[in-house]
């Protein structure tokens, strides 16, 4: 359910919730959430941040993506968050206005799959990326490119370029992710730390801010 008040709610396949909580369990087969909006497409800034939880060590899985991953040349979407390992892993895709796109993957974060909860956040600032941790500063990266990739209607040939997805990637083998999210907010500007949005964020869950998913 969308409590930002711009409608984008979801559509839930599979997962099942916490009773008494916001929080969505995936199962790391069959089971996702679905956005249908394309918040990410083209944007020289934006913010993603969440809670999640996960007692499983998993490998190349994805936590959630927006638009479809990766199709042949292209790359079909703005970003995507997965888990590997003890790591959380970044792809982002950006492209320079005229079609051409490039991809930038890195891992962000040591993190803890000790089944209690943790927030991730990233920033994306006209090619600059700083993530973060529990509230900390981790790896970010800088782009090739300033804005983050608008691929075309033309490409849509599965219908998952103007989605957001959580709990897999939206794309063929989709590296279904087990764990729990809960408070996923996405923004169409860049939060700073020093305005207590980010960088300590975490320590306040139950603010509400006015994102564009929550």
């Amino acid at each position: 359910y969308d409590f930002s008040g711009n409608m984008n709610h979801a559509v839930n396949t599979g997962a099942t919730s916490t009773a008494g909580t916001y929080a969505i369990n995936y199962d790391g087969s069959d089971s996702y959430t679905e956005i249908d909006t394309d918040v990410s497409d083209g944007l020289s800034t934006q913010t993603v941040a969440f809670w999640f939880k996960t007692s499983t060590d998993q490998d190349s899985t994805c936590i959630m993506s927006n638009g479809r991953i990766y199709s042949g040349t292209h790359y079909l979407g703005g970003w995507a968050i997965g888990q590997t390992a003890e790591k959380i892993y970044m792809d982002l895709y950006t492209d320079n206005g005229s079609g051409t796109e490039a991809r930038t993957s890195w891992n962000a974060a040591t993190i803890d799959h000790d089944g209690t909860w943790h927030h991730f956040a990233f920033t994306f600032n006209s090619g600059t990326v700083i993530c973060y941790y529990d509230g900390s500063v981790v790896t970010g990266a800088t782009t090739t490119y300033n804005t983050l990739n608008d691929p075309t209607a033309a490409d849509d040939e599965l219908g998952s370029i103007n989605k957001i997805t959580l709990g897999q990637a939206a794309h063929a083998g989709p590296q279904a992710w087990k764990g729990s999210l809960a408070d996923v907010r996405i923004y169409d500007a860049v939060l700073a730390a020093n305005e207590n949005r980010v960088g300590t964020i975490w320590n306040a869950w139950e603010t509400q801010w006015s994102g564009v998913v929550s």
